[in-house]
C-alpha cells in the first residue's frame, strides 16, 4: 500500500486519520506522551512505552549513582585509613610524651621530697643549736631568725 496516495473513494480526512494512526508515522505516534494520555486501550501502548523509558532512565541514573557511590566509598575508605594511621601515630607520640612528662614529674617529686627533708633536718638542727646556746650561755643574746623562718623556729 502506498501511503502517499489515498485509494479511490476514501475522503482525505479519513485517509489522513488512517495514515496518522496506521501509517509509518502512526506507529511512532502511538508511543508518544500524548498517546499515553488517551484512555483505555488507545493509550495502553503509549503508557507502556513511556513507563519503559522512565524505568530505563531511572535504572541508568541509579547505576550512575551507584558507580559514583562506589567511587566515593572507596575514596572515603582510603581517606579513613589514612586518618586512622595518622591517629595511631599521634597516639604513639602522645603516649611517649606522657611517659616523659610523668618521668619528669616523678623526678621533681623526688627532688622536692629531698629538699623538704633537708629543710626540716636543718630546722631541727637550728632548734638544737638554739636550745644548746640557751643552756650554755643563758645570758648571751641569740640572733633573731629571718622573718621567713620565724614560724618554723
Amino acid at each position: 500500500m502506498d501511503w502517499d496516495t489515498p485509494p479511490a473513494g476514501v475522503p482525505w480526512p479519513v485517509w489522513l486519520f488512517l495514515t496518522l494512526v496506521g501509517g509509518p508515522a502512526g506507529a511512532s505516534l502511538l508511543f508518544t506522551q500524548a498517546a499515553a494520555r488517551l484512555p483505555g486501550a488507545l493509550g495502553a501502548l503509549g503508557r507502556w512505552w513511556q513507563q519503559r523509558r522512565r524505568d530505563k532512565r531511572d535504572e541508568f541514573l541509579q547505576s550512575q549513582a551507584a558507580r559514583v557511590d562506589d567511587r566515593e566509598i572507596k575514596r572515603l575508605s582510603v581517606r579513613y585509613d589514612e586518618l586512622a594511621a595518622d591517629a595511631e601515630q599521634d597516639r604513639i607520640r602522645h603516649r611517649a610524651e606522657i611517659a616523659e612528662v610523668r618521668g619528669e614529674v616523678q623526678e621533681l617529686r623526688d627532688l622536692l621530697t629531698a629538699a623538704n627533708s633537708r629543710l626540716w633536718a636543718a630546722i631541727g638542727y637550728v632548734r638544737i643549736l638554739i636550745d644548746s646556746h640557751h643552756k650554755h650561755a643563758p645570758a648571751a643574746q641569740v640572733p633573731t631568725a629571718p622573718d621567713k623562718l620565724q614560724d618554723l623556729i
